[in-house]
């Protein structure tokens, strides 16, 4: 997986794009979430996490210290093994709403993907 950006508004941007032509494969692979602070003051400490399929057991997380305003931050899960076949992955920032935001609802991104034999 390669970074990429999908729009949101204040102040966190959450962002995943599927890299090699939208495919995986069924082994070893890195997801890379992009956040950025939009507002105009920095952020208290946040979680940014990733699923594959809606597995919420199988759900990564990470806390973000904080984030000043302006800034962006590359937030990767490395070993992200998802089963062959098509899968949809998302990944969020601000899970638990402790960052106040003018846009609660735009904080996730999901994408599909192809993941093909190892």
């Amino acid at each position: 997986m390669t970074r990429g950006r999908r729009g949101t508004t204040l102040p966190s941007k959450c962002c995943a794009e599927p890299g090699g032509g939208g495919d995986c494969r069924a082994r070893s692979n890195e997801i890379a979430v992009v956040v950025e602070n939009e507002g105009t003051g920095t952020t208290v400490s946040f979680v940014v996490r990733r699923v594959v399929d809606g597995e919420d057991d199988e759900a990564k997380k990470q806390t973000v210290a904080g984030l000043d305003a302006g800034k962006e931050l590359e937030v990767r899960f490395e070993d992200v093994r998802p089963r062959r076949g098509l899968r949809d992955i998302a990944a969020g920032v601000d899970a638990g709403k402790a960052v106040a935001e003018s846009d609660e609802d735009s904080n996730e991104v999901k994408i599909g993907v192809n993941c093909r034999a190892g």
